[in-house]
């Protein structure tokens, strides 16, 4: 019996993580969906959207790093986008949302499962963090929508 590697084991926490995003987000009530996290200061819909984005996101930085190209982000910036997401997504339809979960989810889980062992060891530098591998890129496209759901569940519950 053949270990699956490293690539194979983080696309498949990814499909997990998101079979459960996309799952409760399918199950939230209209009331659920306009409910506030007091931390995160977003909707539950909101946030739901917010991880399809960062599905989309991190396929492009994983793609910046396998093209040799640094990823330009930095706190304040990613802060300023999240802002702007919120705005612009606060009145989107439940409907729309999951559909761009279900899209960015198919996308990104395609994009991981097609990479390699030896492409998570490329270092390319990551904003402020300075030289990072691709697979600090992948863990995170992996734990963002887990934190992410943390909230939502948290949300829920109130």
């Amino acid at each position: 019996m053949k270990v699956a590697g490293r690539a194979t084991q983080l696309a498949h926490e990814f499909d997990a993580t998101m079979a459960d995003v996309i799952k409760i987000a399918e199950s939230c009530s209209d009331e659920q969906w306009t409910r506030r996290h007091i931390s995160e200061e977003r909707t539950v819909g909101v946030l739901f959207d917010h991880i399809a984005a960062g599905n989309d996101q991190a396929v492009g930085w994983a793609s910046s790093f396998l093209r040799n190209r640094a990823v330009e982000v930095d706190p304040g910036l990613i802060d300023s986008e999240n802002a702007a997401h919120a705005r612009e997504t606060r009145d989107v339809p439940r409907s729309a949302t999951i559909k761009r979960l279900q899209t960015s989810t198919r996308a990104t889980s395609r994009f991981l499962h097609r990479l390699t062992d030896a492409q998570l060891e490329v270092i390319q530098t990551f904003g402020w963090l300075g030289p990072r591998s691709l697979a600090f890129v992948v863990i995170q496209t992996c734990r963002h929508p887990q934190r992410h759901l943390q909230s939502i569940r948290e949300a829920l519950q109130a």
